[in-house]
């Protein structure tokens, strides 16, 4: 691993900020020093400073190295509890709505929002169902809306579902081509995939449930509040804020959610007003 400075740090965060207008100024220093010491040794590189002549030479540089920033924790039908929990609720709380909206922030490269959509279809609520992933990697967001995963992947995702449904068969919502599996349109049409920087993008929309799934662990405390200020506005009366197995959340986020299930991170929108923090 390549050493870095905490004045190298902020250099090139402060550079990457003007010029491209992404922050990375509260993401948690330690975890973003490693990855950023990765990608120098992913690209060849010695040092901050030829990373960045890199990036003045070619406008695209920067989305490679997001790309080895900010790595993608998902499978399909990870953590088989969390979604066996959710078709329930669904069912139970939800089924009467006459739509669903959920936002999958962060969504890496589409497993988690394809799971969704499966678990949705099984319980008849998909047709109803708008659905918005957005994630900062536009490489991310571009295998996503492919939907195409690689059989090796593919194993493994079967055996998550199993667990979640040991009398289906995952296949039967994919078709397989030259090694790889694609999601069917039908799973997909219902699903607009964006760009988005959680940190400073505007969100649109009100929904349901919102995904931010091992997306934190990346942020100090200070984003994290920022962030979950902005999901408590777009999260509607009743809906469900679910974070990841990985995710910590600040003392503070009590003024705008309250624990609905603990063991799959599942949270609830408080119903009186946050105080100013």
């Amino acid at each position: 691993m390549k050493n870095i400075t905490d004045e190298e740090l902020q250099s090139i965060n402060r550079a990457i900020l003007l010029r491209y207008g992404i922050d990375f100024n509260n993401y948690e220093q330690q975890s973003f020093k490693r990855r950023m010491s990765r990608a120098l040794q992913r690209f060849g590189v010695d040092n901050i400073f030829d990373l960045w002549k890199i990036m003045l030479r070619d406008n695209t540089f920067i989305f490679k190295v997001i790309d080895e920033i900010t790595v993608g924790l998902t499978e399909l039908f990870r953590n088989p509890a969390l979604w066996d929990f959710l078709r329930k609720e669904l069912t139970t709380k939800l089924k009467s709505n006459t739509e669903l909206t959920v936002w999958h922030a962060g969504c890496s490269t589409g497993e988690e929002v394809y799971t969704m959509s499966i678990v949705l279809h099984e319980i008849n609520l998909l047709f109803k169902t708008q659905v918005w992933a957005t994630d900062l990697s536009g490489q991310a967001i571009k295998t996503a809306e492919e939907g195409i995963y690689p059989d090796d992947i593919f194993k493994k995702y079967t055996e998550n579902y199993k667990l979640y449904a040991p009398d289906r068969d995952l296949s039967q919502y994919f078709f397989r081509s030259q090694g790889t599996w694609q999601v069917f349109q039908t799973l997909k049409s219902h699903i607009r995939f964006e760009q988005h920087n959680l940190s400073k993008d505007a969100i649109v929309g009100q929904f349901d449930v919102i995904f931010c799934r091992n997306v934190m662990i990346y942020f100090d405390e200070t984003l994290k509040m920022k962030v979950l200020e902005n999901f408590y506005h777009a999260l509607r009366e009743d809906g469900y804020f679910i974070i990841g197995y990985y995710d910590a959340l600040p003392n503070e986020y009590r003024q705008f959610f309250e624990i609905y299930d603990a063991s799959n991170k599942v949270f609830r929108k408080r119903k009186e007003a946050p105080k100013q923090w």
